[in-house]
This record gives C-alpha cells, sequence and structure tokens, in this order.
C-alpha cells in the first residue's frame, strides 16, 4: 500500500486551496440565504405550573377519597356494599368505606398527558379564533411540548409559533383549561361519590328505624327478651357506627365539591409571556454547520481529482 506524507497532503490542498475556499463559502451563502430571508422565525412561549396534589383527599377518622379523571372510575355497586356493611362488626368501618369506595390516583405523567386532551384543545382554538388560522386539534398538539421537571412537582407548557403573541396565548390558554378542566372533572366524580354515599345513608336509616321498630316491639315478658334485645342493641351500635361514618363521607364530600380544587392544587408559578427571541431557525448555528459540511466536501473532492490524475493510465506510442 503506498503511503502519503503529510508534506504530500497539505501539497494537494493547497494545490487546490481556491477550491477548497470556494465551496464552503458557497454553502455559507446558502445557509444564510435560507436562514435570515427563507426561513420564519419560530418563537416559544412557557408556562410553568405547579402540581401539589393532582386529587383530593381527606385523612379524618373516616374514609379517603381520592376523586380522579375519567378511566380511572370505579364503579361502586349499592347492594354488594351494603352485604358488607352488614358484616361489618369485626371490621373498621372507615378502614372498609375506603377499600369500597376507592379511585385510582392520578400521576405526573398522567397530569401531562391529558395536558393534550381534545376537549382541552378546542377550548383553546374556540377561545382564540385559532381556526381562522388554520388551526385544528391536530396540528395545535404539534406546536405544544410538556415537560415535567425531574425530581420536581414543576411541569412546563412549551408553544412554538411564528406569531410570538399566539405562542404566549396558546400556552396560558392552555393552562387555564387545563386548570378548568381537572376541577370539572373532579367535580363530576366527587358528584358521583356522594349520590352512591347519599343512597347508603338512605338505605341506613331504614334499617336503622326497622331495627329501632323491632327492640320496641320486643315482648318485655319473653323469656328470651335479655338475650335478644342484647344482639339487636349490638347490631343497631354497628348501623350507627356506619351511619355517622356515612354521614362524615358525605360532608367531605359537600366541601370538596364546593372547593376550587383545580385553582388550589395546581398553580401557574411563571405565565407565558410574548418571546422577543426566536428559537429557530439558529442562524449561527446553520452557518457554521454549513461551513464544515462545506468544507468537508471541498477537501474530498480536492484529495479525489489528484487520484484520479496520479492513477490515469499511461499512454504509449505504438
Amino acid at each position: 500500500m503506498e503511503e502519503i506524507s503529510v508534506r504530500e497532503l497539505i501539497e494537494i490542498m493547497l494545490k487546490r486551496k481556491k477550491m477548497i475556499l470556494v465551496i464552503p463559502l458557497i454553502f455559507v451563502l446558502i445557509s444564510g440565504i435560507l436562514s435570515f430571508f427563507v426561513l420564519s422565525p419560530t418563537y416559544e412561549a412557557v408556562t410553568t405550573l405547579a402540581v401539589s396534589s393532582i386529587v383530593p383527599i381527606t385523612n379524618t377518622n373516616t374514609p379517603t377519597t381520592n376523586v380522579v379523571m375519567p378511566g380511572g372510575e370505579q364503579v361502586v355497586d349499592i347492594n354488594e356494599m351494603m352485604k358488607y356493611l352488614d358484616k361489618s362488626a369485626e371490621r373498621d368501618i372507615s378502614a372498609m368505606l375506603n377499600s369500597l369506595l376507592k379511585y385510582n390516583q392520578m400521576s405526573i405523567e398522567a397530569f401531562v398527558t391529558q395536558t393534550e386532551n381534545a376537549q382541552i384543545m378546542q377550548k383553546v382554538i374556540d377561545e382564540l379564533n385559532l381556526a381562522e388560522q388554520g388551526y385544528g386539534i391536530r396540528n395545535l398538539r404539534d406546536k405544544i411540548a410538556v415537560e415535567n421537571t425531574k425530581g420536581t412537582n414543576l411541569v412546563e407548557i412549551k408553544v412554538e409559533d411564528e406569531d410570538p403573541k399566539v405562542a404566549a396565548k396558546i400556552s396560558n390558554a392552555i393552562s387555564k383549561h387545563l386548570i378548568q378542566f381537572i376541577t370539572e372533572e373532579n367535580s363530576k366524580q366527587t358528584k358521583k361519590l356522594k349520590k352512591y354515599i347519599d343512597e347508603l345513608i338512605a338505605l341506613e336509616e331504614k334499617k336503622i328505624d326497622d331495627l329501632s321498630h323491632q327492640i320496641a316491639s320486643l315482648d318485655l315478658n319473653a323469656s328470651n327478651y335479655k338475650s335478644t334485645k342484647s344482639r339487636l342493641d349490638a347490631r343497631l351500635l354497628v348501623l350507627n357506627n356506619t351511619y355517622q361514618a356515612l354521614i362524615q363521607k358525605s360532608e367531605q364530600l359537600d366541601l370538596i365539591d364546593k372547593a376550587d380544587f383545580g385553582d388550589s392544587s395546581i398553580t401557574i408559578t411563571a405565565p407565558a409571556y410574548e418571546p422577543r427571541k426566536p428559537v429557530s431557525p439558529n442562524k449561527i448555528l446553520n452557518i457554521a454547520i454549513a461551513f464544515v459540511l462545506g468544507l468537508m466536501i471541498s477537501v474530498f473532492i480536492a484529495f479525489f481529482q489528484e487520484y484520479w490524475e496520479n492513477s490515469a493510465p499511461v499512454k504509449t506510442e505504438k
């Protein structure tokens, strides 16, 4: 294999120095024209949210209530629940209610996914009249990036658009409608849970009334009066305890329903402002890449030409 020295490499490049310089300059010129005059600048607006708790939680002597977004709903069968209530003498009532009325909690990752919910996107389009600018749900999603800062409860909503004002408006509108969406969905779930509890309360009231009437109608002269009354009193005590737990749960759900949970659990720590500098195209970077690429191509052409000339077959005269 024929070796080539550093001196020969330098001589080849000096021999074709004009071409090696001209090609990168052409690339730089083309890149500059595209970056400064052809490609439209894109601006990025960022809204930062702090998420403290996505579901309302109540911690007292009564069960914990977790109200979540659609998809995590667990249907509670009233009759099945009453069977458990009848056998609750050996159980803790609060823990039992907690297990039967349990909802899946919503993670930060699920919250990030909900940011691009179709309902939220449509509300943003309607509010800002983006349909007139050709926006639909799909291309609006393409302009949005939602990120959770690792190890924190901070969520950034980034929106890119050729108009800096529009980018800021979209980012802020998404944040606003996201909070409203969380509040509305939690309210719906709370009302459903409240309905279940109210139905249970009505059933418990009927059972307490029936049992009280049964105790009052016992024959005082019967030989088993004391034992029968003792058993019925014990059962009545269990029913009253269950009834009190249900009443407390109902009151808690009333408070949750009246609270504006979205505003209290999701805080806009940094609203989006109109960006002054575009994030793309990166003109300096584009020009630098074009120069390096042009230089590599020109050096390759120079060595290829040198190889082609030196490897040409020598013609001999006959």
